[in-house]
This record gives structure tokens, C-alpha cells and sequence, in this order.
């Protein structure tokens, strides 16, 4: 690995970088006899239509020295995205269920219920409002970003309820 890019990841690393995200933080352990799981918010639909902040819990189990693994989650493959600090996208669905992963700079998100959330830098998200009026997203700081776009089956993702649970508030 050249030095400069090894010196970038050793900060990355290092505080306020991948170490401390939220996403990193999104890992609970739980007391005995609980499972451990990863929490992701999500943007879903309430029973009024409007779009509304959720969460999605994907379920880990132990897999020895490499720690807690979820299954494998049913998916569609992957999109690069690139938007520029300019980024203002009026309301607008989400053209598919997918997980969005933040990866370089956050995105601030408004939906139909009028909450408004920074999702951050490193942080994972889980969006299903395929339906109604959508969701409001802008650039923060005026920074570019770039994201991954994980389309999931999003039928068989609802079948795997021993490993994935969806908090859908007003649903």
C-alpha cells in the first residue's frame, strides 16, 4: 500500500474516523438471553401514507474470532453514486427498497411527517418509501458525497423475521 494512502487510513482510523462512526455505533450487544443485532434507521411509510423515520434491526450471531455475522441478507446488487455539494432533490420515492451507505459525506434527509435527520458520513440507511410523496434530501455543508446503493429483494427480506425486524412507527 503507498504511504500516503496507508497514512489517509490510519487516520480514517483514528478518531472522527471509520472507527467511531455511527454505523460502528449502531452495534448493540444485548444483556443474556437477548440477541445481538445492527440498527440502521430506516425511511419507510405510515399508515397515513406520509413517509416517516423508522429502524431496521438485522439480528448477528457469534461466528468465533471474527466476531458477530447477520445472514446473508437477499440483494439485487450494487450502484456507485456521486452527487455534488449542490445536491437539493426536491420530494421524490425511492425507486426501489435498498440500503444507502454514506460514504464520505452526510446527507440530510426530511420526510412526510416533517422530522428532519442528518444521516452521517459512514452511516448506513435503509429506505422502503417506494410509495407516496417520498422524502426531501440535500448536500450538508455543501459537501459532495458519495454512496452505495444496495438494492435488497425486499419480499424475502420481510421473510427472514428470525434475523431481521422493522420498526415502521404509525404502520
Amino acid at each position: 500500500m503507498p504511504q500516503l494512502a496507508q497514512a489517509r487510513l490510519l487516520r480514517r482510523l483514528g478518531a472522527g474516523g471509520w472507527g467511531r462512526t455511527p454505523s460502528t455505533r449502531a452495534f448493540y450487544r444485548n444483556s443474556a438471553g437477548k440477541k445481538d443485532f445492527y440498527e440502521v434507521t430506516a425511511i419507510t411509510i405510515a399508515k397515513d401514507g406520509k413517509s416517516t423515520f423508522g429502524s431496521l434491526r438485522i439480528f448477528l450471531e457469534p461466528h468465533g474470532e471474527i466476531g458477530l455475522l447477520s445472514p446473508l441478507l437477499p440483494g439485487k446488487g450494487i450502484k456507485f453514486r456521486r452527487t455534488p455539494g449542490t445536491y437539493d432533490f426536491d420530494w421524490h420515492c425511492a425507486p426501489t427498497r435498498q440500503f444507502i451507505v454514506n460514504l464520505d459525506a452526510s446527507v440530510q434527509v426530511t420526510v412526510g411527517t416533517g422530522e428532519t435527520k442528518v444521516l452521517e458520513k459512514g452511516e448506513i440507511f435503509y429506505v422502503e418509501d417506494v410509495t407516496g410523496a417520498g422524502h426531501y434530501s440535500q448536500a450538508v455543508d455543501g459537501m459532495p458525497r458519495s454512496s452505495l446503493f444496495i438494492p435488497v429483494d425486499a419480499e424475502a427480506l420481510e421473510q427472514m423475521t428470525e434475523y431481521v425486524e422493522i420498526s415502521r412507527p404509525g404502520a
